[in-house]
Parts: structure tokens; C-alpha cells; sequence
């Protein structure tokens, strides 16, 4: 079974703990590719995607991963420092958040009309895991609204819904939260990802931040990622792809 993973840093696996790997190891057989990319917003995704089944469409399933950015990016352009210097950045590079659950729909389908010319095959849509671990949070509930969106369009476009969002607001529901979301630019970009790669270490940073799946409020730990390997490995095996 060869499988395409494309989506952003929650798909490249590279801060916290990445769940692609995973679900290669619970496939006996499964070869992937990841194109995760850190940053990139839902247009670039697609964008990307898009010019890989150009190139080559022989997939038994392709899995899209996206929209963290399109709701971070905004937040990081009000905030003052090393936060906003990098949104500017972004901006150059041709990495625009879509702004509003409007324009992030209407990119959506513009992105979805191309890829389905191009591959008709299994297409699986994850929704957000979470955006700040508190429910109550503002960028959990816009989270919602953009949910929203990816759910609307699997069912449109003839795509698995691989919706990581129920089981995450589950588990918080039930455990004490705490506001916190990619606090520190430092951490984000250095520390982080390094201490990603230390025996322990992102055990280390949730238990630092009083947080449940992620390492910030954004990245997986080892479980948040073993909720979308599940999640999505329900959907590759349900119908034996």
C-alpha cells in the first residue's frame, strides 16, 4: 500500500512527536511518503499536493493535514517581537493564512476541484486536533469553525474523514486545562525541536506547560500523535485499502 502524507508540521513529525512513522509500522507492507512541511498554511498544502500527483497520482490513498496555520498566523502577526518578524517572513515567502473561515472555504474548493481531477482515489481529511489544550479558548473555538469546513468538504468531494478534533476534545474535557499556545518563539523554533529528539524530552516540555497531547498547545506528544495514527488507521483499514 503507498500512501501520501502531506500537511504541516503536525504531518512532518520534526517538534513533539510525529504520528506518520506509526501508522507505517501498524500497516505491515505500507510504504509512505511524508511531504509535511512546517508552516506551511492549508493553500500551500494543497498547493504542493497538487504538483505531486502531477508527477505521480499511484496512490492507494492520500492523506491531507492542514489549517493549524491559517488560525496561528494571524495570531502570531499581533503579537510583538520575534512573532511578527516571522509572519513578515512568511508573507515574502508566499505563505498567506487564509484570514477568515470564509476565504479558507472558498480556497478549499478551488484546491479540492483540482486534486480530485487528478486523483479520484481514497482521499483522507483530518480536522484540527487542537489549537490551545483549553477549550474555552478563542483560537479553539475559530478551531471549530474551520473544523467545520474540513468536514463539510470530505463530504462533498467523496473523502474519508479522519476527525482527530472529537477524540481530543474528549480527553480535555475530562482533564484539567491550561491556556497555553506556542508561547515562546525561541521554543518554537530552537529548543523545542530539539529536545523533540532527546529520550524523554517531550514528555519533559508537557509536563513543563501542564499540557495533555500537545508539547505547546499545538504539537503532538506521544499521545496526541497516537490519536491521529488511530484515527487515521481506522480509515485505512475499514475498508482495506
Amino acid at each position: 500500500m503507498r500512501i501520501l502524507f502531506t500537511g504541516d508540521s503536525i504531518t512532518r513529525g520534526s517538534t513533539g512527536t510525529g504520528f506518520v512513522q506509526g501508522i507505517a509500522q501498524a500497516l505491515p507492507g505500507c510504504s509512505v511518503q511524508n511531504l509535511g512541511c512546517n508552516g506551511d498554511t492549508m493553500q500551500m498544502i494543497c498547493n504542493k499536493l497538487i504538483a505531486a500527483l502531477k508527477l505521480d497520482n499511484r496512490y492507494d490513498a492520500v492523506v491531507l493535514q492542514g489549517g493549524y496555520n491559517d488560525i496561528l498566523l494571524p495570531c502570531f502577526r499581533s503579537r510583538k517581537g520575534l512573532f511578527g518578524m516571522a509572519f513578515r517572513s512568511q508573507q515574502k515567502k508566499g505563505i498567506i493564512a487564509a484570514e477568515d473561515v470564509h476565504t479558507f472555504k472558498v480556497r478549499l474548493i478551488q484546491a479540492m476541484n483540482k486534486i480530485r481531477l487528478l486523483f479520484p482515489g481514497r482521499l483522507i481529511i483530518t480536522t484540527i486536533g487542537c489549537i490551545n489544550e483549553s477549550l474555552s479558548s478563542q483560537l479553539q473555538k475559530t478551531r471549530n469553525s474551520y473544523n467545520d469546513v474540513l468536514r463539510e468538504i470530505a463530504s462533498v468531494y467523496n473523502a474519508e474523514l479522519a476527525d482527530t478534533a472529537v477524540p481530543f476534545d474528549h480527553y480535555l474535557s475530562s482533564h484539567k486545562q491550561n491556556d497555553y499556545c506556542v508561547e515562546s518563539f525561541f521554543a518554537v523554533t530552537i529548543s523545542d525541536p530539539l529536545l523533540s529528539c532527546l529520550p524523554g524530552g517531550v514528555a519533559i516540555l508537557s509536563r513543563y506547560r501542564k499540557l495533555h497531547l500537545t508539547t505547546d498547545g499545538v504539537h503532538l506528544n506521544k499521545k496526541g500523535a497516537a490519536i491521529f495514527k488511530s484515527c487515521i488507521s481506522a480509515r485505512l483499514m475499514e475498508t482495506g485499502a
